[in-house]
């Protein structure tokens, strides 16, 4: 279960079809909520799209760990990771990591500009689940699809 908290955190895997272009004007928001033995994961993402191409994704996930040992555990697998130093080397990615220790609390920040980030950018901050072409694009339809198979449920 910690392995599929930890994939659900790193970020929510998108289709890919042809190129982008245009501006965006609609918001979507979703929300993934889990539970297990080892604690609670919240997900919350925003896809600012104009209904065909996805132009923007920010997501918020935030861990409250069962224990302290569970919480250790999960914020060395997400460091693995290295998302940080990853989004720093693309435009378009940011990534934060806020660690709380005391409340056995992790909330990870990923917020992806579609529009500025490379197909490389993409592949890296998507640990590889995506290997987009260079001209890429997200398919608005196939990412709703694609986040409600995993089990985010749009709420606005």
């Amino acid at each position: 279960m910690m392995k599929k908290l930890i994939l659900c955190f790193a970020l929510a895997s998108l289709m890919m079809v042809g190129c982008s272009s245009s501006s965006a004007d609609q918001v979507t928001k979703l929300e993934l909520n889990q539970s297990s033995t080892n604690g609670t994961l919240t997900t919350k993402m925003e896809l600012v799209h104009d209904g065909k191409k996805v132009y923007n994704q920010n997501q918020e996930s935030v861990i409250n760990a069962s224990s302290e040992s569970t919480y250790e555990a999960m914020l060395t697998s997400i460091k693995s990771y290295d998302l940080d130093t990853k989004a720093k080397n693309y435009e378009g990615a940011e990534y934060i990591l806020t660690e709380d220790k005391d409340n056995l609390k992790i909330t990870e920040t990923i917020n992806i500009d579609l529009t500025k980030l490379s197909a490389e950018g993409y592949k890296e901050m998507t640990l590889g689940q995506a290997t987009p072409e260079e001209n890429y694009y997200i398919d608005y339809e196939q990412t709703i699809d694609n986040l409600e198979s995993q089990g985010f449920k749009i709420v606005e």
